[in-house]
């Protein structure tokens, strides 16, 4: 990945930088296990952030906010919730309000952080905080399973889908794994990642969750002859 801070003065030694990214992968890190820490550390990073992009009139990204498709939908998607369920009567306004709220909060926190001018160091933290919540949110979903029919990441829900939450942490393990400064302490993580998605998969007995988990190691497998790709060229030249 190329270095995004041309231009920006979120330096990395700067309290607003450490502070985003420790927000970052606190949210992470709480995304499958509890509600309310994944609530406060996201909406936390979420103002941060946004007030960062504001205040920082060099900050390219915001000039890229409306050319970049992928923008134009995480738009959509913090949009749309709010639209949900209009005309009905499932739900009072205000809860309604709540969840759209609550489902809004994803795409921005992804938004945001897409825009901000962080350094690969902060986006592997982010990687890590993923898997090793991942790892912490089996465990838990395994010792409270005589609750429920099946095992369940706490804060996902259904077991359908913590699958496929699953199996997106299973790419983030895959990118630690072949980046090419890899430290025994991302290896380590990663096979663990690998083994506690597995584990989940017996229990589960779930076609979404073996689908969603091939996929996910298909995602591994596509990192792994890139990287081998790239070292084939390398050796060659």
């Amino acid at each position: 990945m190329n270095d995004r801070r041309t231009g920006s003065s979120l330096l990395p030694d700067s309290w607003i930088y450490q502070m985003l990214t420790v927000l970052l992968c606190l949210f992470l890190f709480f995304l499958p296990i509890y509600e309310a820490p994944k609530n406060i550390f996201g909406g936390l990073f979420l103002i941060g952030g946004v007030l960062y992009l504001a205040v920082d009139r060099r900050s390219a990204q915001m000039r890229e906010l409306l050319r970049r498709p992928h923008n134009v939908a995480l738009m959509i998607l913090i949009v749309s919730p709010f639209f949900a369920g209009l005309g009905t009567d499932y739900l009072d306004p205000v809860s309604r309000f709540r969840n759209a709220l609550n489902w809004s909060s994803m795409p921005a926190v992804v938004l945001v952080f897409t825009l901000l001018p962080l350094r690969d160091s902060a986006r592997v933290w982010a990687l890590r905080s993923i898997c090793v919540g991942v790892i912490v949110a089996v465990v838990m979903a395994f010792i409270s399973w005589r609750d429920h029919p099946y095992p369940e990441l706490n804060s996902v829900g259904h077991v359908n889908q913590s699958a496929l939450y699953l199996a997106f942490a299973l790419v983030a393990a895959g990118y630690l794994w072949v980046r090419r400064s890899t430290t025994f302490f991302d290896g380590l993580i990663c096979m663990a990642t690998v083994v506690a998605v597995l584990t989940f998969l017996g229990p589960a007995k779930s076609i979404v969750a073996v689908v969603t988990s091939m996929i996910g190691l298909l995602g591994i497998g596509v990192f792994v002859l890139r990287q081998v790709g790239s070292a084939t060229r390398i050796s060659l030249f």
